[in-house]
């Protein structure tokens, strides 16, 4: 007799009465583990289409605020030297694109390797300006704070709290992408 488990690796474990103590503890174990992974890639899933909304939204703010004529828009940045106005524009694009992928993709692993990218590249930009000493809120929702009278100081604050749920999220989606390259990964 054969058992066959289904997962993406199809193990045929042949059945005899000497081992039939070793297959079941073989099939107790790949379950278990199999429906911790099944729950794991589940809320990850879930996570990473949160991301994208905040990300799609979020890009959208900058863009809209790249479209305005504030003067914060002109103001200089301080890492780059450019206008807002084309940070913005350029962050934008980068976090719609990233969005999308994270919202309607089908690779995981695309879209984890995505939101550590880009949650990495805004914290180093972030503490860039703390190292520099820039000590006013950040621009990055431009003058759509004075449209939603919303302080600037709280939109830094809902955009840190964002930060740090894309931070903690993806490298927490990453290690568990690791992780399970170290055993059989389940079956959507």
């Amino acid at each position: 007799m054969l058992v066959t488990l289904s997962t993406k690796r199809i193990m045929r474990i042949p059945v005899s009465e000497g081992n039939v103590i070793a297959v079941l503890a073989t099939l107790q174990a790949l379950s278990l583990t199999d429906t911790k992974s099944v729950i794991e890639l589940r809320l990850s899933r879930i996570a990473i289409r949160v991301s994208g909304c905040m990300l799609i939204l979020t890009g959208v703010v900058k863009l809209l605020s790249a479209a305005g004529n504030s003067a914060i828009v002109k103001t200089l940045d301080p890492i780059f030297g450019v206008p807002f106005e084309k940070i913005f524009l350029f962050v934008g694009l980068v976090e719609l694109i990233v969005g999308t992928v994270c919202l309607f993709g089908k690779n995981v692993t695309i879209q984890v390797f995505l939101l550590v990218w880009l949650s990495t590249c805004i914290l180093i930009y972030r503490l860039s300006l703390y190292w520099i000493g820039w000590v006013k809120p950040c621009s990055c929702l431009g003058n759509l704070t004075g449209s939603l009278h919303i302080s600037s100081k709280a939109a830094d604050t809902i955009m840190k709290v964002i930060l740090m749920y894309l931070l903690i999220g993806s490298y927490a989606m990453l290690f568990l992408l690791w992780r399970q390259g170290k055993r059989p990964a389940p079956a959507p």
